[in-house]
């Protein structure tokens, strides 16, 4: 009866620990990093989408005569990013922060050494080297290079929460979810 006693008040005792009472499922994790993804402007839409452990980045820009075209989208294997550290920049750790007119937070995620993403741009943007054409408007409209950088940047008020929520999730989630550990 002792020993039962004792694993009750074991048990008791993780369940009332900081650890469980901070603990987030992986769709909470998924809806962080895509609610600090999100930015929209009148010139400017950006959205970030998780499946897995690949995040893909999209950014639509107002063009005029053509409405909103698709300017960029990344697809990124999320655990071969190294975020670019700005604490010693002035900036805050994985993201830098302007509070100008309008704030502007900026993320930059960098591919890790022998790794590259996957950069969707439209013909519009004219290709600078070895691409080959997306499947998106019958490969007449967009086209795909390689690239080892991401720049995440939002524009207007809120922008640095954004900045701060994408970063804290999107290291949470890969070291949960995407990193070996075995």
């Amino acid at each position: 009866m002792k020993n039962f006693l004792s694993a009750i008040a074991a048990c008791c005792a993780v369940l009332a620990s900081p650890l469980v009472a901070d603990e987030v499922t992986q769709e909470d994790l998924i809806a962080q990093i895509e609610a600090g993804g999100r930015n929209e402007t009148s010139e400017r839409r950006h959205r970030v989408e998780v499946e897995g452990c690949t995040l893909t980045t999209f950014f639509w820009k107002k063009i005029e005569g053509q409405d909103w075209v698709l300017w960029t989208s990344l697809t990124v294997p999320m655990e071969s990013v190294d975020f670019v550290d700005f604490s010693g920049k002035g900036g805050m750790e994985y993201y830098f922060f302007d509070d100008g007119v309008p704030p502007t937070a900026v993320v930059l995620l960098k591919a890790k050494e022998g790794t590259s993403f996957t950069h969707e741009k439209p013909f519009l943007r004219t290709p600078k080297g070895k691409f080959e054409r997306s499947p998106r408007g019958d490969g007449t409209t967009h086209y795909i290079e390689s690239t080892n950088g991401v720049m995440i940047m939002h524009d207007g008020e809120g922008v640095r929460a954004k900045a701060e929520m994408f970063t804290k999730g999107y290291v949470r989630y890969v070291r949960e979810y995407c990193t070996f550990t075995g």
